[in-house]
């Protein structure tokens, strides 16, 4: 199992053994996992905070406090708070507002040089480097926006053969109260109990992470406030098909 110790905004969670109210005390409301219909699973209820170790992780995956400079992220803040449309993503164990970046000319040009469509440079390079393997960019950037009664239940995305295999994704918010919502899950299983990582919602955190079965995660519903992300999906290089074959 992979370990992260000294990250003071990563939380180590073990199923609750006894009554210990230091999940509520920190987080209030703001640990409900969304479910199909609206139902919700209070990790509160099922976790404890794990001070008895370093933070270790049931899946691989890097985290960064910042993903952009503060001007670009300024920028790109301002942007997602300003564009529209968006379209409304319901997938039953998820539901978010969602808008993919298809042509430069949907990207301001002061944040061209992160998230072009048509020269994924600095994203490859990023993912490439974070993993330590040859990665392409997949399928347009797509930006998500998250209000209340949002969120993203519990599940993994295993991928079938020329598919994604590795995520990145970049939040971005104004200042809020931890209980209003949407921080980041992993968890060693598919049950609410198999928590064992709470990434708080940060402004300009990046989460990055492979795409297998064991890849078990979830957003907490929101509460109050916008949580807004942006995700990028990488493949294997060695996935993608010779221009005579596609």
């Amino acid at each position: 199992m992979s370990t992260l110790s000294g990250n003071n905004h990563m939380l180590a969670l073990r199923p609750r053994t006894t009554a210990d109210p230091a999940l509520r005390r920190r987080f209030g409301s703001g640990l409900g996992i969304y479910r199909r219909g609206g139902d919700e699973a209070d990790l509160c209820e099922s976790s404890e905070p794990n001070t008895a170790m370093g933070v270790a992780l049931p899946f691989p995956c890097h985290h960064r406090d910042e993903a952009l400079p503060q001007t670009e992220h300024a920028t790109l803040l301002d942007w997602l708070e300003q564009r529209e449309p968006w379209r409304d993503a319901d997938g039953g164990f998820y539901r978010t507002l969602v808008f993919g970046l298809e042509r430069d000319a949907d990207v301001p040009d002061a944040l061209k040089a992160h998230f072009s469509p048509d020269n994924p440079a600095w994203a490859e390079q990023l993912a490439s480097t974070l993993f330590q393997t040859p990665l392409t960019l997949r399928g347009p950037i797509a930006l998500h926006q998250m209000a209340r009664g949002h969120g993203v239940g519990i599940h993994s995305d295993e991928p079938a053969p020329g598919e994604e295999t590795h995520r990145i994704v970049i939040t971005c918010c104004r200042p809020c109260a931890p209980d209003a919502g949407g921080h980041f899950i992993l968890l060693s299983g598919d049950q609410p109990r198999d928590a064992r990582v709470v990434v708080p919602l940060r402004s300009n955190a990046l989460l990055a992470f492979g795409l297998e079965r064991r890849s078990h995660h979830a957003i907490t519903s929101i509460r109050s406030s916008v949580r807004y992300s942006v995700v990028m999906s990488f493949r294997r290089a060695a996935a993608i098909p010779p221009e005579g074959a596609r």
